[in-house]
């Protein structure tokens, strides 16, 4: 995927997956998870289409 912000490509060692960050947080009770696509605006370096993964959980 091009665009601007987050790591570059050739890091795929700081991107989360779905899988992994499940995974780091185990302890809660998931809501929603899910990986997607989605349209960012955060300011000039951080904005287009990007890949996300949003979770919300609460203790469980």
């Amino acid at each position: 995927m091009s665009g601007t912000g987050g790591p570059p490509p050739s890091q795929k060692e700081l991107f989360m997956s779905l899988e992994s960050l499940k995974e780091e947080l185990s302890t809660l009770a998931f809501i929603t998870a899910q990986e997607l696509e989605r349209e960012l605006s955060e300011g000039r370096h951080h904005e287009g289409v990007c890949a996300v993964v949003q979770v919300i959980g609460v203790k469980a």
